[in-house]
């Protein structure tokens, strides 16, 4: 079966920041700048949004910290950070001013929001891409928002979500047997922890690195699991 709401959502990803990249061209600084607290407000929104469908604050604040420790332990962010670096200098040519840490955060909203890796595990398990066709009109705008003030690097985040969102499109069969309710509003709830993560980093009010978190969606599963059998 071809994943048709996933490839949508990757195209949606990869043509917003191209179209954001040739748009900035023509945008003052000062624009660029306000358009950057526009996608701040907007993820803060969705993550706020999330949050709440918390079941068990306890296991995502595990899941979390614990992902943020193995993922600094492993230096995530700094592989990855420079792991774009090398991508731009051969594929794309990014304004001077180009800041690797928001496409760092473009990445992780991206490829490890709740939605759209819920998307693509329901897409696999039931053929419905609904899910993912609608995440798409959001994801085009956030990435030409992000485009105009990256520049055309920012289309890097469609290759990455399509590594990711096609990383749990294959493993869905075995992680969809697990997502009882709990399971899953723990699970939204820690794609809105990434995403309000992202957010505070953009607003520069955060020196946390949201790559570094990213194996929380991971963790979050066996912990609630755990967590449900073990604490009364």
């Amino acid at each position: 079966m071809v994943p048709v709401g996933l490839f949508t959502d990757v195209a949606a990803i990869t043509l917003g920041g191209l179209s954001g990249g040739l748009i900035g061209r023509h945008l003052t600084d000062n624009f660029k700048k306000e358009m950057n607290s526009v996608v701040s407000i907007m993820a803060m929104g969705i993550a706020l949004y999330m949050i709440p469908k918390m079941e068990i604050l306890g296991a995502v604040m595990l899941a979390v910290v614990s992902s943020y420790c193995i993922g600094s332990a492993l230096n995530i962010d700094g592989h990855v950070n420079s792991t774009i670096l090398r991508l731009t200098g051969k594929v794309f040519r990014g304004p001077q001013n180009f800041d690797v840490s928001s496409l760092s955060v473009l990445i992780v909203l991206m490829g490890f929001g709740g939605g759209g890796i819920m998307g693509s595990m329901t897409e696999s398990m039931t053929g419905d891409s609904s899910l993912l066709m609608g995440r798409a009109v959001c994801d085009f705008i956030t990435s030409l928002m992000f485009g105009t003030t990256l520049g055309p690097v920012a289309a890097i985040a469609g290759g990455t979500s399509l590594l990711s969102l096609s990383l749990f499109y294959f493993s869905a069969q075995l992680l969809m047997p697990y997502m009882n309710d709990v399971v899953y509003a723990n699970f939204i709830a820690t794609g809105g922890m990434l995403t309000l993560m992202g957010a505070v980093r953009m607003f520069g009010l955060s020196k946390a690195k949201p790559m570094n978190a990213v194996l929380s969606v991971i963790l979050i599963v066996p912990i609630t699991i755990l967590w449900q059998i073990l604490v009364p």
